[in-house]
């Protein structure tokens, strides 16, 4: 019996090499897509899936994750320190068949929790709840952030101010006018630190005073100044597809060899497959094997 529900075991050859494909247009795209924090910033501070879909780092991230392969992306709620991502004909769903009762999309976890960690610079955990393979019309991502990096990613140096002048004893009204803030950004401002529990009835939480004590110090006041990733996005995407179809060439010479593999050798490369990180890491396990 093949595992995965595979009809054959070239089936789970071609498999893994789809994996393969996936993975290295993954790395590639994270490689490519480092974001600077003031869009970061916009992202983060959506209050409403419609919000988030205006913002360009998300448009950014809708196109990128298709052109890799992960599917069509759209945002089915938003929260302080949580995000659900839901992705629609995905290639990973369809590279396990029959898997009715399983989350299969490891693969799309752990590239949208290396793209929040090494390209926002928001460290996150990332779980699959809904998936196609069990049932679901989507696949579905919850994301969780780390709130001291959201804390300092959200408030800048304005918010620091106004913080630190309202623990001097001073009001919010009183704080923005030494500043001269106009009224809309003043209430911009009042709501996002509402929002995030920093003031309340006019006076700093204990959250508040805790992240002036503590997270404003640890803040890196220079603001990154690069260009956005999607300034260039015509030539990420071309260095996407050039990986993906080398990978798939070295994918379709494997396939060429699939006769010589027999039952015992593939049960025990899927094996493991389940304890490897990445399909290089599995190709790296079986050299050194061959080279014993």
């Amino acid at each position: 019996m093949t595992p995965y529900g595979f009809k054959s075991f070239a089936e789970v050859v071609a498999g893994l090499g789809k994996l393969t494909q996936l993975e290295t247009a993954i790395s590639k795209a994270i490689e490519q897509s480092k974001v600077p924090s003031q869009e970061t910033r916009k992202f983060i501070k959506s209050q409403t899936p419609d919000q988030l879909r205006n913002v360009a780092l998300f448009q950014f991230m809708k196109e990128l994750f298709k052109d890799i392969g992960l599917g069509e992306m759209d945002v089915s709620r938003v929260d302080n320190f949580k995000l659900y991502l839901s992705f629609a004909s995905s290639q990973v769903c369809e590279i396990y068949p029959k898997q009715n009762k399983k989350m299969t999309c490891y693969i799309t976890s752990d590239a949208l929790s290396r793209f929040f960690s090494e390209d926002l610079g928001l460290p996150a955990d990332v779980s699959e709840i809904e998936c196609c393979n069990k049932g679901s019309p989507t696949c579905i991502f919850e994301i969780g952030l780390q709130p001291l990096a959201v804390y300092q990613m959200v408030l800048d140096s304005v918010d620091r101010s106004i913080i630190s002048s309202m623990i001097d004893g001073k009001s919010f009204d009183e704080s923005i006018n030494e500043m001269s803030l106009d009224k809309s950004e003043a209430e911009y401002r009042h709501s996002t630190l509402k929002r995030y529990h920093v003031i309340e009835e006019e006076r700093v939480t204990e959250i508040g005073k805790t992240y002036h004590k503590y997270g404003g110090s640890l803040f890196n006041e220079e603001e990154d100044n690069f260009p956005p990733p999607w300034v260039e996005y015509s030539r990420i995407a071309g260095e996407i597809a050039s990986t993906a179809s080398f990978a798939e060439a070295v994918s379709e010479t494997t396939d060429d060899s699939t006769e010589e593999i027999n039952e015992k050798e593939v049960t025990s490369m899927t094996e493991e497959a389940k304890k490897s990180h990445s399909f290089a890491e599995l190709i790296a396990k079986k050299v050194k094997e061959g080279e014993n």
